[in-house]
């Protein structure tokens, strides 16, 4: 068979992602939750080294292989009722989860920011140091990459849509292996825009106000640099910077209250609560849901323009910092039916 002319190509709906927890970084740790995503951009990439001499010839003569590469990111919707997307939140926050039980078989999972070196969850004896992804791309071709950290990931929701995640991943290393894994999903159905809740106050302890929006956007940086050493290709750590937390928010433009905000510099703190309305137990009143807590805000633009005779609209741009009362520029909990994400 000529390569490329195959009859029966590969095709993308018979892909997966699943990803695993690594207590040793760089340490492949065998998938064991799966999750729905929409597109997906892993690549392992080599840097090509041409050696440029004077060499009799108007051409290249030698060539080498130089530094590799091992990243991508993937895209999906919301749910918190999969393990998987909790696992990539959790890495990308960095730091230590407490699960606690809210009734039988429903859960609560605080996700705290950290250094990326002490994530354990409630119940675990070993810090999670980084993530194992394996996607199966099409028939039984299956990739893995092994020392995986998420250096950004990002949260969306706009009206008419279902809510979205997207992350990229930067990883030590990549291999092809044959397809061995037997996906499964999560039955529960994704976050809807008609589930989102944004509130405001002025500490997260204090009153909370809802306020209306059409649009929301949350992203989270950790700045993770590539650090190498002379006799190896590879990464041989993906040490986190300094982490940059933001929010854009839009609505109709009715008041001067967030413009305000924005020129005396005022604090806000800020909830956006992402929920399924699928209750986790039978008999019980917890959805699957998620919340993102921001105890310490600041307005970074707040001025609607004058496009047409529509409806004035503006786009809130904000800066979440740490919080010295609360420790935290920003928050994760999540509730579901797992008893907790010990590794």
């Amino acid at each position: 068979m000529a390569v490329g002319n195959s009859s029966t190509p590969f095709i993308g709906y018979d892909s997966y992602l699943g990803v695993a927890e690594e207590t040793t970084f760089g340490t492949l740790v065998t998938a064991t939750s799966f999750i729905e995503f929409s597109s997906e951009s892993f690549k392992r990439e080599r840097e090509e080294i041409k050696i440029d001499t004077v060499n009799n010839s108007r051409d290249y003569l030698k060539r080498l292989s130089g530094n590799e590469s091992a990243a991508g990111g993937f895209e999906s919707m919301v749910n918190p009722g999969e393990d998987a997307l909790v696992y990539f939140i959790k890495q990308c926050m960095g730091g230590s989860v407490t699960s606690t039980t809210i009734t039988a078989s429903a859960y609560t999972h605080v996700i705290n920011g950290g250094d990326m070196e002490s994530n354990q969850g409630s119940g675990g004896s070993a810090d999670i140091k980084s993530l194992t992804v394996q996607i199966r791309k099409g028939d039984t071709n299956q990739y893995t990459w092994q020392g995986c950290r998420v250096n950004s990931m990002s949260l969306k929701g706009e009206v008419g849509s279902p809510l979205t995640f997207g992350c990229e991943v930067m990883a030590k290393t990549a291999t092809a292996t044959s397809d061995s894994l037997t996906a499964s999903f999560s039955n529960v159905d994704p976050s809807n825009f008609t589930g989102v809740t944004i509130k405001t106050s002025d500490s997260i302890g204090g009153s909370w106000t809802t306020e209306y929006f059409s649009a929301f956007e949350v992203s989270l940086n950790n700045n993770i640099s590539e650090q190498r050493a002379l006799g190896s290709a590879n990464v041989h750590a993906l040490p986190p910077g300094r982490r940059d937390v933001s929010i854009k928010l839009s609505q109709q433009y009715d008041t001067t209250t967030n413009y305000t905000r924005f020129v005396e510099n005022t604090q806000t703190a800020i909830q956006i609560i992402l929920d399924t309305d699928a209750t986790i137990a039978a008999g019980g009143s917890s959805t699957y849901s998620m919340k993102l807590a921001f105890p310490r805000c600041y307005f970074n633009s707040n001025m609607p323009e004058v496009s047409s005779n529509d409806v004035l609209t503006h786009e809130v741009e904000l800066t979440a910092i740490r919080d010295t009362t609360t420790g935290y520029s920003m928050q994760v909990t999540v509730n579901n039916a797992t008893a907790n994400y010990a590794g």
